[in-house]
């Protein structure tokens, strides 16, 4: 099954089904809302506002940029909404099958491929700031979807998984080494490279954790 099937055939019935006594059966069709990006370098910040993934390169928005393989090859990215996958759930205070569910922003992977698996958290504000709540969306959405065996097979044949957090204002991180990001760097002040934090119970399940602005998909 592709990730798009297991979100829509196996996470929102199990989404469902921790509320189901209470709540009863889910009124509504499940959405999985996805977009392919096979742009080369694009930039990208939190949709709610516009429902776009991608915005202009210009925009005080931005809050990350994906270099996507050589600009000969660009891989097909997809992007899943993942924080408005499980939102759906919510119909009302009172009627919320998706209660005490924690949620990333995206679900980036690779179309065909199992060579990625990304939570990408976006957020506003100096980085510096961020870790710890990326850190509880990253390993209360993890564990969720690892108790789910159809995605956590998925998740396990991924070649590379990483949970990155990203916010306007990280300008805190060190820029790339070498200059290797100064050609994309013209229109911002600065764009740092990605800088590793360790979060032990989710580097035991094979992910990396990463604060910064720029995602390298090799």
């Amino acid at each position: 099954m592709s990730i798009i099937e297991i979100l829509s055939n196996c996470v929102a019935p199990a989404v469902i089904k921790r509320r189901e006594k209470q709540l009863g059966v889910f009124p509504d069709e499940v959405i999985v809302d996805y977009e392919i990006i096979l742009d080369h370098i694009f930039d990208i910040h939190d949709c709610k506002s516009d429902g776009s993934i991608k915005c202009d390169r210009n925009s005080s928005d931005r809050a990350a940029t994906y270099i996507n393989g050589v600009p000969s090859a660009p891989y097909d990215l997809v992007f899943i909404k993942y924080d408005n996958f499980i939102n759906q759930f919510r119909k009302s205070p009172k009627e919320d099958w998706s209660k005490d569910l924690k949620r990333a922003d995206y679900i980036v992977t690779v179309l065909d491929s199992n060579n990625y698996f990304i939570l990408h958290e976006l957020s506003v504000g100096n980085i510096k700031s961020k870790g710890p709540d990326a850190k509880s969306q990253f390993i209360g959405t993890i564990n969720f979807l690892m108790g789910i065996p159809e995605i956590k097979e998925y998740i396990d044949n991924c070649s590379m998984k990483k949970c990155i957090v990203s916010a306007r204002g990280c300008d805190d991180i060190k820029p790339s080494p070498l200059g290797v990001a100064a050609g994309f760097s013209r229109p911002y002040k600065i764009i740092p490279n990605p800088c590793e934090f360790k979060v032990p119970s989710l580097n035991k399940l094979g992910f990396t954790v990463w604060k910064g602005n720029i995602v390298n998909i090799a």
